[in-house]
């Protein structure tokens, strides 16, 4: 299995891109699935998921009007085969994991799906697919692979092998992010290698409060996922602070001081990609931070977070860079 991957999960509000080539797939086949449909199996092992669609109602309903037949098993493989060839935007390093989204905005909710199977045997990173991106898209979707390798460096479940591949993949992003308002073909060579890495570490250890507190923020008011999750690197390290294994290395590799710091270095790519660095400038309402605290605690996301998280501590991270503001928990 090879997949390509390009920009990330910034682009692609509730992660819809797997959704998508899905929906290529089957068009291409003749056959016309409703993108609830599509989503339904979202999460088993891509042939699986093709058999799923294929013995759905409207799925063989169409097939035999199409081919006057019952699918088979070789009808699976091909689908497949053209599955595989297909360029999408599965998530900023998404190449090397194994996992699948779903947001549920009825039920307020952003779910994250696991299966072994969905990992790729060979991956494709070419960093020339990215050469024309916009500089706002390009820094925001490093900004996401920056989150994944910090989060992943202090998680609950970190280990030796996860924080090396961390720290590598934030000075290879953090060290050319700037070369990117430039153009420099360098800097998407080096952004591709750097959420590559990234990716390789949180597949090892999942991600943690950035991302948890980020998912209502993008539900709720479309902020891109890279810069919800990059604004809030800075609160949650000052709180993660005291529980992180050799604080100094991650600092380094970041290139800062603390996490005051960081605030500054993340604000300045942000409005120098044209980004708001703040919940204020993104339009979020002061009094819907108290209910967007409270659904910041995401499983799996929330309890991997070294520190605690409780609704009082999120609402105090949101308070911080509402305007750009004081850091919770630094000390």
């Amino acid at each position: 299995m090879v997949v390509f991957d390009w920009a990330g999960t910034t682009v692609d509000y509730g992660s819809s891109a797997p959704s998508v080539v899905f929906d290529r797939v089957l068009t291409a086949a003749g056959l016309h699935l409703t993108r609830e449909e599509i989503n339904r199996p979202m999460g088993l092992e891509k042939k699986a998921h093709i058999r799923q669609l294929l013995s759905s109602e409207s799925g063989s309903a169409q097939w035999q009007q199409l081919y006057g037949r019952v699918w088979n098993e070789q009808d699976v493989d091909k689908l497949y085969e053209t599955f595989e060839a297909t360029l999408h935007t599965a998530g900023t390093g998404s190449e090397v994991t194994c996992w699948a989204t779903i947001w549920d905005p009825e039920q307020d909710t952003k779910r994250s799906l696991e299966n072994h199977d969905n990992y790729a045997a060979a991956a494709l990173v070419d960093p020339e697919l990215a050469a024309g991106m916009p500089v706002r898209l390009a820094v925001s979707s490093a900004l996401d692979a920056v989150a994944h390798a910090v989060e992943s460096y202090w998680a609950r479940h970190t280990n030796a092998v996860s924080r090396a591949l961390a720290l590598e993949a934030i000075r290879t992003v953090m060290g050319s992010i700037d070369q990117l308002f430039a153009g420099a073909p360098a800097a998407h060579d080096a952004m591709a290698r750097g959420s590559m890495l990234a990716g390789l570490a949180f597949s090892n250890t999942k991600t943690t409060a950035c991302h948890s507190i980020s998912y209502p923020l993008t539900m709720h008011y479309g902020i891109p996922h890279g810069a919800a999750v990059a604004m809030l690197l800075a609160p949650v390290l000052a709180c993660n602070a005291p529980a992180v294994q050799d604080l100094d290395a991650l600092l380094g590799a970041l290139g800062v001081a603390d996490a005051a710091g960081l605030q500054r270095r993340i604000a300045g790519l942000l409005v120098r990609s044209a980004q708001p660095a703040s919940l204020e400038g993104w339009g979020v309402a002061r009094s819907d931070l108290a209910h967007l605290a409270g659904l910041g605690i995401t499983k799996g996301r929330a309890d991997n977070n070294p520190v605690e998280l409780t609704p009082a501590l999120i609402e105090e991270m949101l308070e911080s860079i509402y305007p750009m503001a004081t850091i919770p928990c630094a000390g």
